[in-house]
């Protein structure tokens, strides 16, 4: 979730958390492809949100604390960030953003065969 400029949050993470993140049992989700997104984020995306995650994102962004600001579409499906570029660095060329993601559609075969991964800990990342 992203909190923007004027959005007060009060109080720890922790604090923010507790009743919204039920004891979390461990979900397996499955991994669908790697995706070159918004200013050059490589991540791994999944096929979907499993149930329990999908319940506690909706509760987070209910909270009032976020819910004056809508979602950004990138936050809205599954991912996982594995690399970004500096804050300073140029965008990617087209030739660049090109060759990275036939990078990524080579490991994909690869991908599919590992199957589902294992998710244990659930963390609030704000930036």
């Amino acid at each position: 979730m992203q909190a923007t400029t004027g959005v007060s949050i009060s109080g720890s993470l922790h604090g923010l958390l507790h009743g919204i993140v039920p004891e979390m049992h461990p979900v397996e989700i499955l991994p669908f492809r790697f995706i070159v997104a918004w200013h050059g984020v490589l991540t791994l995306a999944f096929n979907a949100w499993p149930q329990q995650l999908a319940e506690i994102k909706k509760r987070i962004n209910d909270m009032p604390e976020f819910s004056a600001s809508p979602e950004n579409f990138g936050t809205r499906w599954p991912k996982l960030t594995l690399a970004a570029l500096n804050a300073d660095a140029p965008p990617l060329t087209l030739d660049q953003l090109r060759k990275l993601t036939a990078l990524c559609q080579e490991f994909e075969a690869s991908l599919q065969r590992l199957g589902s991964v294992t998710l244990s800990n659930c963390s609030l990342v704000m930036f």
